[in-house]
């Protein structure tokens, strides 16, 4: 049996729905998630996950996934305090291989243990690298040595595996992002009513352009589901604010990761504002739920020109506007974009397909 233990500090609202009203649900940490609960499916695979208990203290079985909570302790010391009780378990239970993602203090540590014990570690990365990587400071230096000295890297596009070739002298393995596709999926387009806005209120991923574009579509209605971000609470009350003087959107706080599909599929159109990322989660829910996606800055690999699955403003806003005018105006041209969407999911996302490939690369790491 292999043992394979993830470590991700924020992802106990993918475990207890009810934490996220207070935390939110990040793309890397439902990455991580969806890997580790379906892979706990496999009898020959023993899955540990290690995350912030958020003060809960008990440690459990969650959906075949051993989940360790670490104590969260006083604010000042708390991230630290984490850290090395989340050092402590990998010390103890020794898995085979290791993983994390995104650009937190603990994948220093999880290089650092792995080496004392002689194990293996994968990191996979999640955001737009010229941004995660090509930073000067103490913590990015750390960050860069922790991905360096990893055993293998799992990459979410070819942009992110030249990067690392050119870059860091180093290779990467191209691994979709995953997600549980339904099979013929039915919906009842005429129950699509709305537009629709995932995100946080971090400036990076611009919600008040949202709110500029619903002010320009007075008669369609809008959703936008709009996290807490612990970092920026006075942009998240600012937003909240903003939306209460606009009659046409409806401002929605947290959505469990349960229950986020239906919204996607009462949406006609998905709308994206990011500044920088690396694969969106919210494309895949998107796709897999037939929407068609108008992104202003975003396209990985050129998936809207290559799968004709959306729309990609190139960083122009009247683009945009232009963009989400014809997919509202033209709709044989939206259910071509639908189905294109629904296809390119399940050829690329499906979980149950692309864990195999996962499955695989662990037996040849070890």
């Amino acid at each position: 049996m292999i043992k394979i233990c993830f470590l991700s500090i924020g992802a106990l609202a993918n475990f207890e729905p009810e934490s996220g009203k207070k935390i939110g649900i990040g793309g890397s940490e439902t990455q991580l998630y969806l890997l580790a609960t379906e892979l706990a499916r496999d009898k020959n695979f023993s899955v540990y996950f290690i995350l912030d208990g958020r003060g809960n203290l008990k440690s459990k079985k969650y959906q075949g996934v051993f989940v360790q909570k670490t104590i969260s302790s006083l604010p000042v010391v708390k991230k630290l305090f984490t850290i090395f009780q989340a050092c402590l378990f990998l010390l103890k239970d020794r898995a085979d291989i290791y993983i994390s993602r995104g650009k937190g203090i603990e994948n220093f540590f999880i290089v650092l243990i792995k080496k004392i014990l002689n194990k293996k570690n994968i990191y996979m990365m999640a955001g737009d690298p010229k941004t995660d990587f090509l930073q000067n400071s103490l913590k990015e230096k750390v960050f860069l040595w922790s991905v360096k000295n990893s055993d293998l890297i799992v990459s979410q596009t070819q942009n992110q595996i030249d990067f690392l070739k050119n870059n860091l002298k180093k290779d990467g393995v191209l691994m979709n992002s995953v997600y549980p596709i339904e099979k013929d999926l039915k919906i009842n387009d005429k129950l699509r009513n709305s537009i629709l806005w995932v995100g946080d209120s971090r400036p990076i991923k611009k919600p008040y352009l949202f709110l500029n574009l619903v002010q320009m579509f007075p008669k369609e209605k809008f959703v936008m589901i709009c996290g807490t971000n612990p970092k920026f609470p006075e942009e998240f009350s600012k937003i909240k604010n903003e939306t209460n003087k606009i009659p046409n959107i409806l401002f929605i706080n947290y959505v469990p990761f349960a229950e986020i599909d239906g919204y996607f599929k009462r949406a006609k159109i998905f709308i994206h504002t990011s500044i920088s990322e690396g694969f969106p989660n919210t494309f895949v829910q998107a796709a897999k739920n037939k929407t068609p996606v108008v992104s202003l800055n975003i396209n990985p690999d050129n998936i809207f020109e290559k799968y004709k699955i959306g729309f990609c403003a190139d960083g122009n806003f009247n683009k945009m506007i232009e963009y989400l005018k014809l997919l509202l105006e033209n709709n044989e041209l939206w259910q071509k974009m639908s189905e294109n969407a629904y296809n390119y999911a399940r050829e690329n996302h499906d979980i149950k397909k692309i864990v195999e490939n996962y499955k695989e690369i662990f037996r040849n790491l070890i």
